[in-house]
């Protein structure tokens, strides 16, 4: 519980500390870069895993 307090608090602060404005649309950016769609979803998983990777590690500790 406290690993996904934590993990939802980290996410909260970064998402609230990010403005993506026009400056970053006016960007050039390569053509590989995956579309904007994807990020929400990814960084979802990596919270997710991270979270629980946490929890494991938590638990494993004598």
């Amino acid at each position: 519980m406290v690993a996904a307090a934590g993990a939802i608090g980290v996410g909260l602060a970064g998402a609230l500390a990010t403005r993506i404005g026009p400056w970053y649309l006016a960007l050039r950016k390569p053509s590989w870069q995956p579309p904007d769609w994807v990020f929400a979803p990814a960084w979802t998983a990596i919270f997710t895993l991270t979270t629980i990777a946490g929890m494991r590690a938590w638990r494993a500790t004598p």
